[in-house]
């Protein structure tokens, strides 16, 4: 599925490829950005004019014959690169992923045939993000088009939170792990003492891996500490970590939680609903 928005920095005005392309075909150009809106999340589209038509404007006037003259131009000034595969033409956008932050963890298969070099050169921030959650059976290699046996378990990730190199398949990269996994939590955290904002995404870690169990914390512990983080610490209601994390010892989140933002609403509404149990509950671990 494509995006809902796409990122263009200034300098894509100065971009020597771009403006070629746009002085040598003004609809070349129309079509460029209106592909980045419309390519999947690999930033591939089908080549074939007729087929791209109906991704990128279909109610586009424009013939078929002059939509395939402003694809060369593009190709020619190296802003696409187009190949085939099962007997169909594509294109992939060059250097998509330099410019456009993808999440890959909501990042399914693509629906194009990925185009050649990819499995040895896939973009930095999926290696990087297969190289922190690769071990979670929800993120395998092949879904991203990859060789399964390339997935890197993050226990091979420095658990000093340095940057170290990792493999991946027959890529070395340096990952700049965010999340110390393994690494001794903060004194207050260790000690259960969450009442002091602000609060930092190891804190938040820490926490969670006291409350859930270890194969939830790994499906966690790469997307929820920093927007917990930034929820409690912009919370007009006081809402502590200490108070989170006993709402989370009585209702630990599961898989099927996928965002903290939701999860936490839930929460408080319980807790408003029942203030009294929500009271008696945290006395009693007192």
């Amino acid at each position: 599925m494509p995006k809902l928005w796409i990122k263009l920095h200034r300098k894509i005005l100065y971009s020597p490829n771009l403006n070629k392309a746009a002085n040598e075909s003004g609809l070349a150009e129309q079509l460029f950005f209106r592909m980045l809106i419309a390519a999947d999340d690999y930033g591939r589209l089908p080549r074939d004019p007729w087929e791209l038509k109906g991704y990128i404007g279909p109610l586009l006037s424009e013939e078929e014959e002059r939509i395939a003259e402003a694809l060369s131009v593009l190709s020619k000034h190296k802003l696409t690169i187009e190949y085939e595969a099962d007997s169909r033409q594509f294109l992939y956008l060059n250097k998509y992923h330099d410019y456009q932050s993808t999440d890959w963890s909501k990042v399914g298969s693509s629906e194009f045939p990925a185009p050649p070099g990819w499995a040895d050169n896939p973009p930095a921030s999926l290696v990087t993000f297969l190289a922190k959650a690769g071990h979670n059976p929800q993120f395998p290699a092949s879904r991203y088009g990859l060789d399964d046996k390339s997935n890197v378990a993050a226990s091979e990730i420095n658990q000093g939170g340095a940057s170290q190199a990792v493999s991946l398949g027959n890529l070395d990269v340096d990952v700049d792990v965010e999340v110390e996994i393994e690494k001794e939590t903060p004194t207050r955290a260790r000690e259960g003492n969450y009442n002091q904002k602000p609060y930092n995404t190891i804190e938040v870690s820490a926490m969670l891996k006291n409350v859930v169990e270890d194969d939830i914390w790994s499906a966690l512990v790469f997307r929820w500490p920093k927007p917990i983080a930034d929820i409690l610490n912009a919370s007009s209601e006081e809402l502590t970590l200490s108070e989170l994390y006993d709402m989370l010892k009585q209702d630990p989140p599961t898989l099927t939680d996928k965002w903290p933002d939701t999860y936490i609403a839930k929460l408080k509404r319980d807790r408003a609903a029942d203030p009294m149990g929500a009271l008696i509950r945290r006395f009693e671990k007192e």
